[in-house]
């Protein structure tokens, strides 16, 4: 879980608000990541600076079939 600087207690009143949404959404699986100042990611085919956004990535094993 990659979060702005900006997100966190100060943003939402409470700590790990952002754990507790994935956390809702996806389950009991494993969770790392850190904080980050600006984070990069395309819009509409064209790539952005963008701030106060929170972005996960969730790896699994391949499937035997």
């Amino acid at each position: 879980l990659f979060s702005c600087l900006g997100r966190g207690a100060q943003l939402y009143g409470e700590p790990n608000h952002d754990s507790r949404v994935f956390r809702r959404f996806v389950g009991e699986v494993p969770l790392g990541g850190f904080f980050c100042n600006g984070e990069i990611g395309p819009v509409h085919g064209r790539t952005y600076l963008h701030g106060y956004t929170s972005s996960f990535g969730i790896f699994r094993s391949l499937s035997k079939e």
